[in-house]
């Protein structure tokens, strides 16, 4: 057994399940010089192969119960000319034998714990031609005095006038057409 020297930092390890067909966690987010072990915890054979950078790591054929274990560096390398990587810091891989298999690590700094506060939703104000239902109104002496009344925005429709007289339009012309008729 060697005995690590003084000056070395304990070496971070994360471990991705290799399932039949999908790698969990699919994302993981790791901080510099963490190693990744894939198990495969399935029942076929797989492979773990980096798509972006590419050819950054690749395993040999896993059956059921092997892993592999991958090194990330301090640093995350330079591009490659081929531009495929997506996203600074990010690692994209597959497996080989099922390319719908597909997982990423995100290289990044450590993180710290964040807090949020979260804000209540606020509750839903009613419009202005919008009344409480009868039961829930205040008996009308009880009704603030500055209250102003509810009013029914023109919506280029009828207008309110033209409704109310429609009707006594009609009645007006029924009792004519009554009166002319018994006449006759």
């Amino acid at each position: 057994m060697v005995a690590p020297d003084a000056g070395a930092q304990s070496q971070k390890v994360a471990t991705v399940s290799i399932r039949d067909f999908y790698f969990e966690p699919s994302q993981l987010v790791i901080e510099p010089g963490t190693t990744v072990q894939w198990v495969n915890e399935g029942t076929t054979q797989h492979t773990v192969f980096a798509t972006s950078p590419a050819g950054t790591f690749l395993s040999g054929t896993l059956n059921p119960g092997e892993s592999f274990t991958y090194a990330f560096p301090q640093r995350f390398p330079r591009p490659s000319p081929d531009r495929s990587t997506v996203q600074p810091g990010m690692f994209r891989y597959i497996c080989k034998i099922h390319p719908e298999m597909k997982g990423s690590v995100i290289f990044g700094e450590p993180q710290r714990e964040a807090t949020t506060v979260q804000q209540p939703p606020p509750l839903p104000q009613p419009s202005p031609v919008q009344q409480a239902p009868p039961d829930q109104q205040p008996p009308p002496d009880q009704q603030p005095s500055d209250q102003q009344p509810s009013t029914v925005p023109s919506t280029g429709g009828l207008s309110p006038i033209l409704l109310i007289s429609l009707p006594v339009l009609v009645a007006v012309g029924l009792l004519g057409w009554a009166i002319k008729r018994r006449s006759s």
